[in-house]
């Protein structure tokens, strides 16, 4: 899931955020894998060292749940997306995404 604290301003964005926050938890209560995905770049937004580039707190991934940053658009290029989903197996799958576009 790429959500950054920025996004929050969207319009529509608390609600989205809320049911991805029950998503999450029903999903972990169920031993199911979950590998978040997070935009990072040099930019003002996405830059690790910049407020607001941190998970929206009420999707912070907890303990064993993956996390992997992507540099562009493709969550897969440049990325270990691919082995981490293969290494979980196969598997029904959700995917979500929050952005400004």
């Amino acid at each position: 899931m790429n959500m950054a604290m920025t996004m929050l301003q969207m319009a529509g964005a608390p609600p989205a955020v809320d049911a991805l926050a029950v998503l999450l938890g029903k999903a972990g209560a169920a031993g199911t894998p979950i590998v978040h995905v997070r935009h990072r770049s040099k930019g003002m937004a996405f830059n690790a060292s910049s407020a607001g580039y941190e998970i929206v707190k009420a999707l912070t991934p907890r303990d064993g749940e993956t996390i992997i940053d992507k540099g562009m658009p493709s969550s897969f290029a440049g990325t270990d997306l691919a082995s981490q989903l293969a290494a979980i197996g196969p598997m029904r799958r959700a995917a979500t995404r929050l952005s400004p576009m």
